[in-house]
């Protein structure tokens, strides 16, 4: 990666970590990923909670073999105490047990599934957040 994309890969991943789940020191943050990650945006993401004085635990598993297949149970008792949960997976992990109990803990949680550095930092992955909350707030409140 040239060391531009690399500063874009880390802007897109502090704005996820930052202004998405807004992590604060000290909390635990769990970022789950598998064999197929893409490894420059699960390392930005670890840089970014470190930055945020957060406490990133990279946590890995094998691929599932669908999206919501249930992670296993190391993934899940690691998820059922995080603050918040970041899933850059190769296959979703909505929709699974584990992270439904991680929210229902209390947990913010955002799946990246299948987010490579290229779409990281193309997008969505660069909004500005705030903008977009302050166009899309009075629409929900309509």
């Amino acid at each position: 990666m040239t060391d531009w994309a690399a500063v874009q890969v880390a802007k897109a991943a502090s704005n996820v970590v930052n202004t998405s789940l807004a992590v604060k020191p000290g909390e635990l943050v769990a970022v789950a990923a598998d064999h197929n990650s893409d490894w420059a945006v699960v390392d930005a993401l670890l840089a970014a909670i470190s930055a945020a004085g957060g406490e990133g635990t990279l946590l890995v598993q094998p691929p599932r073999g669908r999206a919501g297949e249930p992670a296993n149970g190391i993934i899940a008792a690691a998820l059922a105490g995080a603050d918040v949960v970041i899933a850059p997976t190769s296959t979703a992990l909505s929709f699974t047990p584990e992270l439904k109990q991680a929210m229902n803990n209390g947990a913010r949680a955002i799946v990246m599934t299948g987010v490579t550095r290229k779409e990281l930092i193309a997008g969505a992955g660069v909004a500005d957040y705030e903008e977009v909350y302050r166009i899309t707030k009075p629409l929900s409140e309509a």
